[in-house]
Order: C-alpha cells, then sequence, then structure tokens
C-alpha cells in the first residue's frame, strides 16, 4: 500500500490496520465503519438540568383529593458513581395502585449541571397487574410503551432531534423558575395513555410566594404550575378537563421542592404528594389552576 493511499485512510483505521496485511485492512474497514456508524446514531437530550440540591432519601405522603392520606411516598437523590446521579420516585395507595419512575442522568464537567439518559416510570394497577412501561432513551433516541409492565406489545417513537423530552426530574427542571432566572420553562411530555406519544408542555410560575406556618415550621412557599401547550385559543371546557398539574418549593435560592400535585398514572386518580414533616393545609388553599396567561 503506498503512503499516499494509507494518508487518505480514516485515523481510526489507520490505528487499528497498523501495517498488517490485506484482511487487516478489511477488519479495520468493517470495525472503523461501526464505529463511526454508532458514533453518528449516539443522541443527547438538550436540556441542562441543575444540580441537584442536596442528595438523600426523603420521605413523603400520599393524599387524595378529600385530603386523606392513603400512603406513603419517596423521592431519592441519590450519586451512584462519579459520572452518574438517579433520582427515583415513588407514590401509591396503601396496598394499592401505585408508581414507580426513575431517572439516570449524566454530570458535566465540573458539577455545573446533569443531562438525561434514560427515564421510565412503571404503574400497577389496585388489582397488582402492571400497567405501561414507559421507557425514553436520550442516548438512542426513542421512547417505548410496552403492555403488561414490559411482557407485551411494544410501541415506540422516536425523539425529535432537539430532544426536550423530561418526565421524571420535573422538580430539577423547575428550578429555574424558583430561581428566577427564567419565566417560563418548555419542555415535552411522553405518553402511553391512548398510543406512545409527545405532548408539549410549559411550566411557569403560579404566583408570588406565600407565608405558612408559624414558628420552625413556618415556610415562603411558590407554586410552579405546568400543562399541556394548548395555544392561546384554548376552550376553558378544554381546561375544565385537564388535570391539575404543580410543583411546590421553598421560595428562596435554593428553591427546595416540597410537594407535588399530578395523576397517580395516566388517566388516574389525582394525589397530592408531601414531604413529611409539612402540612397538606400549606399546598391547597390556593383558588384553582388556569394555564391561560
Amino acid at each position: 500500500m503506498s503512503f499516499e493511499t494509507w494518508s487518505r485512510l480514516p485515523a481510526v483505521i489507520r490505528h487499528r490496520l497498523d501495517g498488517r496485511g490485506p484482511r487487516a485492512l478489511l477488519l479495520a474497514v468493517v470495525g472503523g465503519a461501526t464505529l463511526l456508524w454508532t458514533l453518528a446514531a449516539a443522541a443527547e437530550s438538550a436540556i441542562v438540568l441543575p444540580f441537584p440540591l442536596s442528595f438523600g432519601h426523603f420521605p413523603a405522603a400520599t393524599y387524595d383529593k378529600s385530603g386523606d392520606r392513603i400512603g406513603g411516598a419517596v423521592l431519592s437523590i441519590r450519586r451512584i458513581s462519579e459520572e452518574r446521579v438517579r433520582l427515583t420516585v415513588e407514590t401509591g395507595m396503601d396496598g394499592g395502585a401505585n408508581t414507580k419512575a426513575e431517572a439516570e442522568m449524566a454530570i458535566l464537567e465540573g458539577d455545573r449541571g446533569l443531562r438525561l439518559l434514560r427515564e421510565q416510570s412503571l404503574a400497577h394497577g389496585a388489582d397488582g397487574q402492571p400497567m405501561d412501561l414507559l421507557l425514553i432513551d436520550h442516548v438512542a433516541g426513542h421512547g417505548s410503551c410496552t403492555k403488561d409492565g414490559g411482557a407485551g406489545e411494544r410501541r415506540a417513537v422516536a425523539l425529535p432531534d432537539e430532544d426536550r423530552v423530561v418526565n421524571v426530574p420535573l422538580n430539577l427542571l423547575f428550578l429555574p423558575l424558583v430561581q428566577g432566572t427564567t419565566e417560563r420553562v418548555e419542555f415535552q411530555f411522553f405518553l402511553c395513555g391512548g398510543g406512545a406519544r409527545l405532548m408539549d408542555f410549559r411550566a411557569k410560575l403560579a404566583g408570588e410566594p406565600r407565608g405558612t406556618g408559624s414558628g420552625s415550621g413556618q415556610h415562603r412557599i411558590i407554586e410552579v404550575t405546568y400543562g399541556p401547550d394548548l395555544g392561546e385559543m384554548v376552550s376553558t371546557f378544554a381546561q375544565v378537563l385537564l388535570p391539575n398539574l404543580s410543583f411546590w418549593f421553598e421560595a428562596d435560592d435554593r428553591g427546595t421542592y416540597l410537594a407535588h400535585r399530578m395523576p397517580l398514572f395516566s388517566q388516574g386518580p389525582e394525589v397530592m404528594v408531601v414531604r413529611d414533616g409539612l402540612s397538606l393545609d400549606a399546598f391547597v388553599d390556593n383558588s384553582g389552576w388556569s394555564f391561560l396567561d
């Protein structure tokens, strides 16, 4: 092989060839092409999430719309390696329906933020039977819904080139709103109910911070509301049909997560999850939810 021919080969192939014969050249070409295809196929989330304010295991309680405690809940944020963080949320009714959701994220250099790698959630009904396994693979660039907890039919959709899909670590996604660095967060939510699909969502502050409690139990809390972005012409009737979706945070520079409200699972009952040591009353004495500007 002439030096000119050699010099035109991609570096990854030249490294593998290392002066060996035609068979080595063939293997190098195949191996190099496979590596280049793999690198080209890799995708990543376009959203950089804030680095967690703290790590740990944060117990909570689950309440129904009547204000009755119906079960436990937990939020866990762990640094599972030097490069990865895992966030887990478990919510449910004692002896009944429950949901577990997880997100694995890569730590960016200098702990300057997190980038989503993988998200999944799985709910079980009151009868203990698993529902759709929802999986979002941000690296492979697709989301999927698989019936019967992963054992049945699988439906998948490709994520957009600008992947702004976030399902699980919403407490991190909304931090810039609480900390005052932005007025609106726009993202996409991946849904399984009604068929695997993506839906545009947006979030904003519900109003000014307000005080609650007294003494050592006093908090200044702020609410973030979020929901489908249905456009400015959405009807009042459509709003009534939407679930009430909110997160509450401590209204300070840290923006500590305190509570959230959402359906327990797709088309399931609406529940409130409140961290232990806090009163439910602090979060439900608002006048309601409207997503129109």
